[in-house]
């Protein structure tokens, strides 16, 4: 094998590697950002929000209770953060029967 061939084959064995990492990370990132959808909380918003909220809490809490993972990846994403009124979210959390999360 000559000095060419074998940098040729170096190379290609290195891009193939470099796209199964980036294929990885695509597909883990896609994974993680389906798994928790800021609009499957759409139920929970005026509870959180406002504390005079007419709204049952039957809708929300099913939610809170079948995606608990997500609750403090929302709590701490500074996008969403700043909407989440602490005391009305505990609040919303001992109605629906859940301990407030700890992140």
């Amino acid at each position: 094998m000559t000095m060419k061939t074998t940098s040729c084959t170096y190379i290609a064995v290195l891009m193939v590697a470099f796209v199964l990492v980036l294929s990885h990370e695509a597909t883990v990132s896609t994974v993680a950002a389906a798994t928790c959808n800021v609009n499957e909380f759409q139920p929970c918003y005026s509870l959180i929000t406002s504390p005079d909220s007419p709204v049952s809490p039957e809708a929300c809490c099913t939610v809170l209770k079948q995606r608990q993972n997500c609750i403090c990846e929302f709590l701490v994403n500074p996008n969403f953060k700043n909407l989440v009124n602490p005391k009305n979210a505990e609040a919303l959390a001992k109605r629906c029967g859940l301990a407030p999360p700890k992140c």
